[in-house]
């Protein structure tokens, strides 16, 4: 005779625990290793970066990462993020009876999942990006900024980001009922993280105005049109106080949303600040991935 479930058996099977797994192999370079970042119910338990100079080394790694999250199961498991053969493995495997690979992260998984990428993002600065940042101030820099800006109709609060070369993200706001004003204050924001060796910079706007406004500057031809706002104002005097230290700035249109990477984090990062802005929070997990997407586009360069 079948039994038939109680609310009690339903209640052991939604708290099934539920975990994350995050990893990038890095086989070349003078360190060969992989980062692997695992979380278990929204806390993160691994951060680690293990030696790893083939696919085989990457396998392994990921193994024990599995084994210390499966520690954590109560009977069971649903775990996120291992490769498919990985996979194979641990459902063929009898220590691992009960593991679950859902193919999508809703609910708790989710939250898992974003707090697992989070704490990635936080390793991959920790680890990276001092180095990358000490080897460029080593010699004279190129930098390329691209800047925007996030309003929405109903607010005048906008957000503003300038991501750089340098494998910086630099976010604000300013209050101001028009965009433009707003495009102006993200250049005058990248112009002034502009200092130390750089030598020359090029900033890219999506804003045809702001672009075409800052040549005319450029040009020397006008240093002031009529009607500026004050975001506009304060871009203009920025951008001399750079020029007279000797940097060479140049400015370029970009189209937005036209697949540019760069452009496209700026553009993310501002409604990130503008939503920041708006709600009262002081930064977000976005963010956090923001900076690894930002380092991962470096290093291709």
């Amino acid at each position: 005779m079948t039994s038939r479930p109680t609310p009690a058996m339903f209640a052991r099977i939604s708290c099934k625990p539920v975990a994350a797994i995050h990893y990038v192999a890095r086989l070349t370079g003078d360190t060969p290793c992989v980062d692997i970042a695992a979380a278990v119910n929204g806390r993160t338990i691994v951060m680690a970066a293990e030696p790893a100079f083939d696919d085989a080394d990457v396998h392994r790694a990921l193994l024990r990462t599995l084994k210390t999250v499966w520690a954590h199961g109560d009977g069971g498991l649903e775990i996120y993020g291992l490769p498919a053969e990985l996979r194979a493995v641990a459902q063929l495997d009898p220590e691992f009876r009960g593991i679950e690979f859902p193919s999508t992260a809703t609910g708790r998984l989710s939250s898992t999942w974003e707090a697992c990428r989070a704490s990635f993002a936080l390793m991959q600065e920790t680890l990276y990006r001092k180095a990358e940042q000490q080897k460029a101030l080593e010699e004279p820099a190129h930098l390329t900024i691209a800047t925007d800006a996030s309003k929405q109709k109903c607010s005048n609060v906008v957000g503003i980001a300038a991501v750089s070369t340098s494998g910086r993200i630099t976010t604000s706001q300013v209050t101001t009922s028009k965009v433009l004003e707003g495009e102006f204050a993200a250049i005058e924001l990248a112009l002034s993280s502009v200092r130390g060796n750089v030598a020359s910079v090029e900033v890219l706007t999506d804003s045809q105005k702001a672009a075409r406004n800052l040549n005319v500057a450029l040009r020397g031809t006008q240093t002031q049109r009529p009607g500026c706002g004050p975001e506009e104002v304060k871009c203009l005097r920025r951008l001399n106080r750079v020029r007279r230290s000797g940097v060479q700035v140049s400015v370029r249109w970009v189209r937005g949303h036209s697949g540019h990477e760069l452009n496209e984090l700026a553009h993310r990062s501002a409604v990130t600040a503008r939503r920041n802005a708006q709600w009262g929070l002081e930064d977000s997990p976005q963010m956090a991935h923001l900076h690894e997407e930002l380092r991962q586009v470096v290093a291709a360069v």
